[in-house]
């Protein structure tokens, strides 16, 4: 239920990395992320792990970009890693398009969708739009696009610093 309530667009803890001035490190929000969320894998170790190959990468990505672009994991803040991964970053569509048509993605939406249903998805979606319309916004207003597999080199950079030198405004 608690998974389920979160993912709806439910409140959920507010983090430090959230904050758009943080003076932490891309590592600690990372960390800090892990801990409000146990039950998501460790970014570093999806990279590594060789049975989940490209699909692994890609999460590893979007983790980081949680904390990036200062997101939680509500559904709401899902929609919003999304929009920011499609329109802010080096990704490219037909990249997206073989994650999103993998066996253990869609393995992942059909057991996501049987816990939380279809209303409770196009209702936070809905909800969530002025938000996303604000994301695509600003991904134009960005300096550089980030590269989602280069998230590893700036784990020790401020998440500050990182934001003002790509042009990151959070949502």
């Amino acid at each position: 239920m608690e998974v389920a309530q979160a993912q709806a667009g439910f409140a959920t803890t507010r983090c430090r990395y959230q904050d758009q001035d943080t003076p932490q490190t891309l590592r600690e929000g990372l960390a800090e992320y892990r801990a409000a969320n146990p039950a998501l894998f460790d970014p570093e170790a999806l990279q590594q792990q060789g049975e989940l190959g490209d699909l692994g990468r890609f999460f590893a990505g979007h983790d980081a970009c949680h904390v990036l672009f200062g997101l939680s994991t509500s559904l709401a803040d899902e929609s919003l890693a999304d929009t920011w991964t499609f329109f802010g970053t080096d990704v490219r569509w037909r990249e997206l398009y073989s994650y999103f048509r993998s066996d253990a993605q869609k393995q992942f939406f059909k057991d996501f969708l049987g816990e939380i249903g279809y209303w409770t998805l196009i209702s936070a979606s809905l909800r969530a739009l002025p938000r996303v319309l604000r994301a695509i916004w600003r991904t134009r207003k960005m300096t550089r696009k980030w590269s989602l597999h280069g998230w590893a080199e700036h784990l020790d950079e401020p998440l500050c610093e990182l934001r003002t030198r790509y042009g990151i405004a959070i949502v």
